[in-house]
């Protein structure tokens, strides 16, 4: 069954709120616009994928999106949920080696503030370290930029979204990612019973792009482990959280290790956590590295859906 189809019958046979599909999304300029590298390096692949899953996620109907980002608003240790009511921004286009001319990628989004104190106070039950931001007294939006703008574009191209819920990995995940792996696990956990118990349909969202360590002329640097890596990720999404992803996803963990330096390696670990138990299957639309850093589409839905 095509996923526009299978999605579709998920709207016509679920009317009550759960955790209804998942997604990986990147949030690299060449994805976006493949124009930027002349279409080369799987940039063309990675765009259409991506615009593919934001018209068939679009489908599903979604009620509330909550996204993960490595690049939003970042505290030094605890996790972050942003809580004021409306959000916005615009991203520059100037990601190594090009210059887009000054080209910016307007974005805005509402969250609601009162489901992310709830599910703040479920991780606190739970003695995770999260906390939320409120700025300005909710008066003005707070700001968003690549991490939360690009990934979302893909979605608004095919409607409107409908509220979006963010939360941001802290800082210590530049130099500890892979040693966070148990507690991310449990973070992702705990979330997912939070989205399976709403009224609304839910669509989780990864922004996640993966090693930053395939050229030497990087700002990064080269590492062999970056290839492996990618694939790990790969084997992960198509295994769709079965005990397969998991030591798929162990050996990714291995790699960041190593130096893939991936800043999306904490969003896939946080969905791993609410996708075990879960019988769901994963499809991989792309995974290419244009330039330095690699970049993944990929799709998460219950079994009997991908499968019928």
């Amino acid at each position: 069954m095509h996923l526009l189809t299978a999605l579709t019958a998920l709207t016509a046979q679920t009317v009550e709120g759960r955790l209804i599909a998942a997604a990986v999304l990147p949030h690299g300029d060449f994805a976006y616009d493949p124009k930027l590298v002349n279409d080369t390096g799987g940039s063309l692949q990675l765009h259409q994928a991506a615009q593919r899953l934001g018209r068939e996620a679009q489908t599903a109907s979604p009620e509330l999106i909550f996204l993960t980002t490595p690049h939003g608003l970042e505290l030094s240790e605890r996790y972050l949920f942003y809580l004021n009511s409306e959000n916005q921004g615009a991203t520059p286009l100037d990601d190594m080696p090009h210059q887009a001319a000054g080209r910016k990628v307007p974005l805005n989004f509402t969250t609601p503030s009162d489901l992310g104190r709830k599910l703040l106070l479920k991780l606190q039950e739970s003695s995770l370290p999260v906390e939320g931001l409120q700025g300005f007294s909710n008066s003005q939006p707070l700001p968003i930029s690549w991490g939360e703008i690009l990934p979302l574009t893909y979605l608004r191209a095919y409607g409107p979204l409908p509220p979006v819920l963010p939360m941001s990995f802290p800082l210590r995940r530049f130099n500890h990612s892979a040693e966070m792996f148990d507690e991310l696990l449990l973070l992702g956990a705990r979330i997912g019973e939070f989205l399976d118990a709403l009224p609304e349909r839910v669509l989780w969202l990864v922004s996640a792009d993966l090693a930053h360590t395939h050229l030497q002329s990087g700002p990064y640097g080269y590492c062999p482990c970056a290839e492996p890596y990618d694939q790990a990720c790969s084997q992960w999404a198509a295994a769709g959280g079965s005990q397969s992803s998991m030591r798929a996803l162990s050996e990714a963990r291995r790699l960041q290790g190593e130096g893939a330096m991936s800043c999306g390696f904490t969003g896939l670990v946080a969905l791993q956590g609410a996708l075990l138990g879960r019988s769901w299957r994963g499809e991989v639309l792309a995974n290419e590295h244009p330039t330095y850093y690699g970049m993944m589409v990929a799709r998460f839905m219950p079994s009997e859906l991908l499968l019928a």
